[in-house]
């Protein structure tokens, strides 16, 4: 499979609307991106409200919210650059909804990654990772990494990426150990089978192997072979005994992600609430879905 070089993440996007969970994804986007050599841009989208009055419709005057949230924006471009020292950051503002402006922008400016805040807290999804975060990470383009409020400050060093030895996957794949050369990270390619299908399964994992060494140059690649019927708690078990620091997951229809959307996240995520999720998305609409 042809293997395209993404050079390094020079473009991420870190969109705002002034909440201390976007804040905390900001500060995570920083400090990552001191060591991506990579240029930030602050993206806060202005929702213009409309106030009625009876049957009497005012609209709130545009020019006032503009004003505000470029004083905010520029407020956090310089507590990061006080924090974070020599940072190439820009700030930019729109009108519209938020999930739309921000895939929009990512597309269009060519971003190589968005950064968001989640809530990291137990519940439904839209309380987990909130509706704008849930809807960007399910169109997105580019990869989205999600930052929970309680992340540690701390830089990845194990990264656990769940895996249906799709070759499709090899992509996501790479840009992830280009994504973590400036960590020296481990990453642990992790895929749970069926327990009377694991030798089958170990074929797989073989093949697979060998397409990830043939054509990833990237020694600090694990490989994991679970067996198991519930996909979910095998993943959060090896994400907890192994103190991974984030999970990484390639979307497709089906998936991982998308179960999480329709089931609840009581017993699934909070546990791991902590942990960063950072999702790629395949461009292979006829893959076999991993879960």
């Amino acid at each position: 499979m042809k293997i395209t070089d993404p050079s390094s993440l020079r473009k991420i996007l870190v969109p705002t609307d002034f909440s201390i969970t976007s804040k905390r994804a900001l500060n995570y986007a920083a400090s990552l991106a001191q060591s991506l050599y990579s240029e930030i841009v602050i993206f806060h989208v202005i929702d213009v409200p409309v106030v009625t009055s009876g049957d009497m419709v005012f609209p709130v005057d545009y020019s006032s919210l503009e004003t505000d949230a470029a004083v905010q924006l520029q407020n956090e471009k310089a507590d990061l650059l006080s924090k974070y020292g020599n940072l190439s950051v820009s700030v930019s503002h729109s009108t519209g909804v938020a999930t739309q402006e921000i895939l929009q922008k990512s597309l269009k400016e060519s971003f190589d990654m968005v950064i968001m805040g989640s809530n990291g807290t137990s519940g439904l999804v839209e309380a987990v990772f909130g509706s704008v975060t849930k809807n960007v990470i399910a169109n997105c383009s580019c990869p989205v990494l999600t930052v929970p409020l309680n992340a540690p400050d701390t830089k990845p060093e194990k990264v656990a990426f769940a895996t249906n030895f799709d070759e499709h996957e090899l992509q996501s794949l790479f840009l992830l150990a280009e994504m973590l050369k400036p960590f020296d990270a481990e990453i642990h390619l992790l895929h749970v089978g069926e327990i009377k299908d694991m030798k089958h399964q170990d074929q797989l994992l073989n093949y697979f192997r060998g397409q990830v060494r043939t054509n990833i140059n990237y020694e600090k690649i694990r490989f994991h072979l679970i067996g198991g019927s519930d996909v979910e708690d095998e993943i959060e078990k090896f994400v907890i005994s192994n103190k991974m620091d984030w999970l990484a997951i390639a979307k497709r229809k089906r998936n991982f992600f998308d179960r999480l959307t329709t089931k609840s996240l009581t017993n699934q995520m909070h546990h791991h609430s902590y942990l960063p999720l950072l999702v790629f998305h395949t461009t292979n609409k006829s893959a076999t879905p991993l879960f």
